[in-house]
């Protein structure tokens, strides 16, 4: 039963890594996006002053970005690998032990 419950959270790890890894690669394409955007509003002669304001907000927005994705890199990816192995270990012990 435990190691099934340590599976379980194994599992739950690698899952919600795998969350972090698709909302990170969902932010960096709406990012992309918004730049492409903001290039093509560019290069089909938009209003200076409007442009003006939509790249403040861009680089607001790529700002934001940045602290979150550093946020996501440094705090819960660190976190959810060491809990990963931390579990790992202790199902190789488990199973050592159960042998």
């Amino acid at each position: 039963m435990a190691q099934m419950d340590m599976a379980d959270q194994l599992g739950w790890c690698i899952t919600t890594k795998d969350y972090l890894s698709q909302l990170e690669n969902e932010l960096l394409f709406i990012s992309k996006q918004y730049g492409d955007l903001l290039n093509d509003l560019q290069a089909a002669g938009y209003a200076k002053q409007g442009l003006d304001t939509i790249r403040g907000n861009y680089q607001r927005f790529e700002s934001e970005i940045d602290d979150l994705l550093r946020h996501l890199r440094s705090d819960h990816y660190d976190y959810i690998d060491k809990q990963c192995e931390k579990i790992k270990n202790t199902l190789n012990v488990m199973l050592k032990n159960s042998t």
